[in-house]
């Protein structure tokens, strides 16, 4: 009975979670893009990826090579493929976080990511930007914002910010993507 209801619970999260996706990366041209596009489902592990990579390592790309499970992918934006490298999950080891839920919205390298509290945002070395989950705001056309991924999935989409001088093109790698250009011209146009 009670390998029935594990098997039944697997099959139920595989089913939720969409299973493990291992296509390669959508990566998402202008003509393409819809700015807050879901791209896939996160996947914890790839079905190609049976060895993890440790720290340093380089991760993502169109193999959706996964971290060791103490690390987190942190993407390149200059890279096309959306690869990144293995960076520690946890910055502050030594920081106790209280289990309160308090749910906060941090920023880590150019990418948003959920905790369960502020407590564990600084402790995963992220700046909180907001109270409650991510969301992902619309920052089409504004020449002050910066193009950034919300979540950790494989999916890349190109983008162009302006840093204060120029127009970047930048491959923002994630779930779902803050962009606020979609072509260099856009940004031209509007911003110098």
């Amino acid at each position: 009975m009670k390998k029935l209801m594990m098997l039944l619970f697997a099959a139920m999260f595989l089913v939720a979670c969409g299973g493990t996706d291992t296509s390669t990366p959508d990566t998402v041209t202008p003509e393409k893009n819809t700015r807050s596009q879901q791209f896939e489902t996160p996947s914890v592990t790839s079905q190609k990826n049976a060895e993890s990579i440790p720290t340093g390592g380089i991760c993502g790309g169109p193999e959706k090579l996964t971290c060791e499970r103490a690390n987190i992918c942190i993407f390149d934006p200059s890279d096309s493929e959306g690869k990144g490298l293995c960076d520690a999950l946890v910055v502050n080891e030594g920081k106790e976080c209280p289990d309160t839920q308090a749910p906060v919205c941090g920023l880590r390298k150019g990418q948003k990511h959920g905790f369960l509290n502020a407590c564990y945002a600084e402790k995963h070395g992220a700046e909180v930007i907001a109270e409650g989950l991510c969301k992902t705001v619309d920052v089409s056309g504004q020449c002050e914002a910066k193009a950034v991924g919300v979540g950790t999935c494989f999916s890349t989409v190109e983008a162009y910010e302006f840093d204060g001088t120029t127009c970047q093109k930048k491959y923002i790698t994630g779930c779902k993507a803050e962009v606020p250009f979609e072509t260099l011209a856009a940004c031209e146009k509007s911003c110098q």
